[in-house]
């Protein structure tokens, strides 16, 4: 991979670094970047949905900020670059989605390591938003040297299914709801028209969305309160007041958990879906303590 030209907006590119494709978006620094910004979206894990945000963020500091969004695998169709549209193989679970932005951090990381394409190895700054943080969390016990700091962005790294939106929607994850909801995307996707949304309304992509919500359910359970007391350090948290998916009792858990850590609390009611309705202030909240870091 050569290195980047400065253009207007994300620039798409398409990896194998394994068996599987794996989509991202690319905003580079104008000049060799001081900063990485890895972003991890949530569930579903389209990085197509944060662009905003991430544009937002990136006209804060083009020259020096580096932007790489990553998609989770299965969660979009999107083609490659010879122009062939990527299909889901299988289904994955978040274990599989773990490994898979560990092996795209650790590409990019050798990447920017290389003193023949840049004179200094930026700060790399990972970023997981909702599921996102969670997965990065898993990221960070693997690879913590590497890493300068996490943003954490309504995070769900705790008991997902004891939460409000966890108690009222259930029963939409069992075998039985998946194949459901899977079997009306399949229809579906012959009566919508072609667009962003219809592109991702497909069986297969449906289906990896839910199968992961159902696997988040049973895998995040309790806190990790030492991990957290012991790294508490390299994070910087976000927590929303009206969050479904993260209530309250899980910000002030994860303020005890260690002093150290920066856990903010939005003054704002921006919604657990920022993307929605507050692109514009968390990427204004994320940029000023980038800034702090230069």
């Amino acid at each position: 991979m050569s290195r980047l030209l400065p253009i207007a907006g994300p620039w798409r590119k398409t990896l194998r670094l394994g068996p599987e494709l794996t989509e991202t978006l690319i905003w580079p620094a104008k000049k060799a970047p001081k900063t990485v910004f890895f972003m991890i979206p949530g569930n579903p894990g389209i990085i197509n949905f944060y662009n905003e945000f991430l544009s937002e963020l990136h006209s804060q500091d083009p020259d020096n900020l580096e932007i790489i969004g990553v998609s989770h695998l299965g969660h979009s169709l999107f083609e490659n670059e010879t122009g062939h549209l990527i299909h889901p193989k299988r289904t994955y679970l978040v274990r599989d989605q773990v490994d898979h932005i560990k092996r795209v951090f650790l590409y990019f990381y050798e990447l920017y390591s290389d003193n023949k394409l840049f004179p200094t190895i930026p700060k790399f700054v990972l970023c997981g938003h909702s599921v996102g943080a969670y997965v990065i969390e898993q990221v960070f016990r693997d690879c913590s040297p590497l890493i300068n700091k996490v943003f954490y962005l309504f995070p769900t790294v705790t008991h997902i299914r004891k939460t409000p939106n966890g108690n009222k929607l259930w029963f939409l994850f069992n075998s039985f709801s998946i194949f459901l909801v899977s079997w009306f995307a399949a229809l579906l996707r012959f009566s919508v028209p072609s667009s962003l949304v219809a592109k991702v309304v497909k069986s297969p992509t449906v289906l990896n969305v839910l199968t992961m919500s159902v696997d988040e359910m049973d895998i995040i359970l309790d806190l990790d309160t030492e991990f957290y007391a012991d790294n508490g350090s390299k994070f910087i948290m976000y927590y929303g007041t009206t969050d479904g998916w993260v209530p309250l009792e899980y910000y002030h858990l994860m303020k005890k958990s260690n002093p150290k850590m920066q856990v903010h609390l939005c003054e704002k009611a921006i919604s657990h879906s920022f993307i929605a309705d507050g692109s514009f202030e968390i990427a204004r909240f994320v940029g000023s303590w980038l800034n702090k870091m230069n």
